[in-house]
């Protein structure tokens, strides 16, 4: 057997030259996407002579990486080589649909071509009876009865052909509108045709006549998806649904005609080479006074102001916490597979997908995860509590980074961003604003003082914080506030009350944690005072 293979390859070798092409159709049989690119997966029937043979696999993409094609057979034969190649020729011309454009234009051209012909013909007759109308009417007199029936003529065969005429002239408008239309559908057809196409060239020996089967898989480019979420919430009892979606798009010139996909959360276009550490070293460098800013609460939450302070403690940045009936959907039809380093979601039901770039947006999975509601406010900022969710167990979801659309109670009530890098054991999300919760806070007067005290002046303020539940059920309310800070010596601030809540020595913030049953209110006071020189003056407190 070994024998008679290497003859085979030895006779390949010597008549490689005088291989024909032969053009064969191939059929996607499945397409993974990743986030960037695809991979296509494309099999053909083959009926081969005796002797070596080029298969050509004609009208792919132009986007096909030459370096990732493989090809496999079946079949009595050898695969001497693997080649590719661009195809600049226009060939939608031959195609059914240009046929069929073609055929239509040609129908509605010669149909207004008759009726032009018949026209003349029509416009001749009616100028024939009208000189003869003036040439009898100059040379003979008729009697009243000949007049009357020469008359009836001219009325009766005139109005004919002016009808016809007007009957033909309004087919004629119709079919030049048609042939227009059919016209331009043509010129795009053939602009589209001479989009450069691409071809597959693959070398094949065979001892006699025999058929087989070539699979070819190839990676393309201009194609991929994009991850975005739904996450909803119907009450304070029931567990968060989140929706995984994926906006899918392909420009690779051919469309993926009922066929299987898989999305896949890898990037064949990130490098695959593992980085190397290098020796680290230490340099001078010129230092610089940093400006004094104003620290923002980075939270996540829609509309979320900022926070100030007198100054800066100091030029390090602080660490803030960060908060965050229907019929069956494609996900029901879909299998997910976790490979060692990344996932699949494979859709258990065909789709097809045309190459215009244009997005399709899919469900790819649905979960019902544990979560736990807690409220969240600033009333310095806004008097309003959001409502905060606190995810549990989506770390088994292979969640990529990517848009939320927030619904609760079935109202849509914005969006948000997920970036699982930056998300700890606890996903939590904001569900928007509760304007039945009622906050406020206002200056307490009778607390606020401003005097001098030898060479100092002292400032006190005071707020009082008030919360209720209006609701039936209990729930669990997260109030933040704040005092200066400073980082002169000789501002000096005291926190005087804060009625149980903790105090961030860091970040000045105070935090009150309150569980509030139905229909209970709460106090809370915020006082705080503020030494600096009386010959000074501080512009922000």
């Amino acid at each position: 057997m070994k024998k008679i293979i290497a003859s085979m390859l030895l006779t390949s070798i010597i008549h490689f030259a005088f291989a024909t092409e032969k053009e064969v159709k191939s059929k996607i049989k499945n397409v993974t996407v990743f986030l960037t690119g695809a991979e296509i997966n494309r099999s053909a029937n083959v009926s081969l002579s005796s002797g070596n043979q080029i298969i050509v696999l004609k009208d792919l993409s132009q986007y096909i990486d030459a370096n990732t094609i493989q090809v496999s057979g079946i079949g009595n034969f050898i695969i001497l080589g693997v080649d590719y190649r661009r195809n600049y020729i226009n060939t939608s011309k031959n195609s059914p649909e240009m046929k069929k454009l073609q055929d239509s234009l040609k129908f509605y051209n010669e149909h207004i071509e008759e009726n032009t012909q018949l026209l003349d013909v029509y416009n001749n007759e009616k100028q024939m009876i009208l000189a003869n109308k003036v040439l009898n009417g100059e040379n003979v007199s008729f009697e009243p009865a000949k007049l009357a029936e020469l008359s009836n003529f001219y009325r009766t065969r005139l109005k004919d052909i002016n009808l016809k005429s007007l009957a033909l002239n309004r087919k004629n408008k119709h079919y030049t509108n048609r042939a227009r239309v059919l016209s331009r559908q043509i010129n795009e057809l053939s602009n589209k045709g001479n989009t450069t196409t691409g071809e597959i060239l693959v070398t094949v020996a065979a001892k006699s006549a025999t058929n087989g089967t070539l699979n070819v898989k190839y990676k393309v480019s201009n194609a991929g998806w994009v991850p975005s979420y739904d996450i909803r919430s119907k009450s304070l009892n029931e567990k968060i649904q989140i929706s995984y979606k994926a906006s899918l798009y392909q420009n690779t010139g051919v469309d993926w005609k009922n066929i299987n996909i898989t999305f896949s959360t890898g990037n064949p276009n990130l490098s695959n080479t593992q980085p190397e550490l290098y020796p680290w070293y230490l340099q001078y460098y010129n230092a610089y006074k940093k400006r004094a800013r104003s620290k923002t609460l980075s939270s996540g939450y829609n509309n979320a102001p900022q926070m100030q302070s007198l100054e800066i403690a100091d030029d390090e940045e602080y660490e803030s916490t960060s908060y965050e009936q229907k019929a069956d959907s494609i996900s029901s039809f879909t299998k997910t597979v976790n490979n060692l380093v990344n996932s699949e979601f494979k859709l258990g039901m065909p789709l097809t997908v045309k190459s215009d770039g244009k997005s399709q947006l899919l469900i790819l999975d649905e979960h019902q995860l544990d979560a736990q509601y807690k409220y969240y406010t600033v009333p310095k900022l806004d008097k309003n509590a959001f409502l905060i969710a606190k995810i549990t167990g989506w770390e088994e979801l292979s969640l990529l980074p990517g848009e939320i659309n927030l619904y609760n109670a079935g109202t849509y009530v914005g969006k948000s961003y997920l970036d699982p890098s930056e998300t700890q054991d606890t996903l939590e999300i904001s569900l928007g604003r509760d304007q039945s919760i009622v906050l406020d806070r206002k200056t307490i007067k009778d607390f606020c003082k401003n005097q001098v005290v030898g060479g100092n002046r002292k400032i006190t303020k005071a707020y009082e914080i008030i919360v209720r539940n209006p609701k039936p059920e209990q729930l669990e309310i997260e109030i933040l506030d704040q005092i200066p800070l400073s980082k002169n010596s000789d501002i000096v601030v005291s926190a005087d009350e804060i009625s149980g809540g903790k105090l961030d020595e860091k970040t000045g913030f105070v935090t009150w944690k309150l569980t509030l049953k139905p229909k209970e209110s709460k106090k809370l006071m915020l006082k705080f005072t503020v030494k600096y020189p009386k010959d000074k003056r501080l512009s922000n407190l």
